[in-house]
């Protein structure tokens, strides 16, 4: 079973179509979606809340981003393991919170 970390870099990294808030409903390739709240450090807790998307259970979700998978490491999304490890330094997945 695939597992999505919630690190948001597929939001940013695609061009995705059918994103609405978007002119033509393609949100560009190498810029966070509009919809992307991003991952937050949560010093109280010492770990990371993981990113989410305002839309992701609505009816305006994209179905490119429904079928998005990179797979990598025991299941995990190879995109989200290096997103946390380059951007964020989280080495152990144990730190996402949420």
């Amino acid at each position: 079973m695939f597992k999505c970390l919630r690190s948001g870099a597929c939001c940013a990294k695609y061009e995705v179509r059918g994103v609405v808030g978007y002119p033509e409903g393609i949100k560009p390739e190498g810029k966070p979606c509009i919809h992307l709240i991003p991952p937050t450090y949560d010093e109280k807790k010492k770990g990371w809340h993981k990113a989410f998307c305002k839309i992701h259970d609505t009816d305006e979700y994209p179905e490119e981003c429904k079928q998005f998978v990179i797979p990598g490491e025991n299941f995990n999304c190879g995109l989200g393991l290096s997103e946390w490890k380059e951007k964020y330094h989280v080495i152990d997945t144990n730190l996402l919170l949420d």
